[in-house]
């Protein structure tokens, strides 16, 4: 068998161990025309971001890095308790989170928050709705914060134009 030793440098970096899913993300943590923004439904918009933060430490995409990035600047030092139990991102839940001491945090999108909730019983409620419609009109990101079964935020990841 021969190996092609002028493959891209960029396919090389992936680890593709057994059952590991390959997905490719940016390297770059945040590009220059977008903003990260909290919106608290529940609480105030410093204890939406440490939920934000620790339903993503696990998230390795470039949006669930950012997000991280921002939240540690509106939550300051936030740590992640030791028994904690780390959700990374998949592309079939379309959520990450977190599970320490029976509490269950999520961040993610409109579609998988809406199926993971729907398989507790729990809804998201209409005006959470209305706000991620109104973000995704206008060509920017949701992603959805929940604490247990009930969405205390949402985040736009904006995108400023020119």
């Amino acid at each position: 068998m021969k190996f092609n030793r002028t493959a891209k440098k960029k396919d090389q970096s992936f680890s593709t161990g057994a059952g590991a899913q390959v997905i490719p993300f940016r390297t770059t943590l945040r590009r220059k025309d977008e903003q990260v923004v909290f919106i608290p439904i529940v609480g105030t918009q410093k204890q939406m971001a440490c939920a934000a933060y620790l339903a993503s430490v696990a998230d390795q995409s470039t949006e669930g890095r950012m997000i991280s990035e921002q939240a540690l600047i509106i939550a300051g030092s936030t740590e992640v308790p030791a028994n904690a139990k780390l959700i990374p991102l998949t592309m079939t839940s379309f959520t990450s989170g977190i599970e320490y001491g029976g509490k269950v945090l999520r961040k993610g999108s409109l579609y998988g928050l809406e199926k993971w909730l729907g398989d507790t019983g729990a809804e998201v409620q209409q005006r959470v709705l209305v706000l991620v419609d109104e973000i995704s009109g206008r060509g920017d990101r949701a992603f959805l914060v929940v604490d247990e079964t009930r969405v205390i935020g949402v985040i736009c990841i904006k995108h400023r134009s020119a």
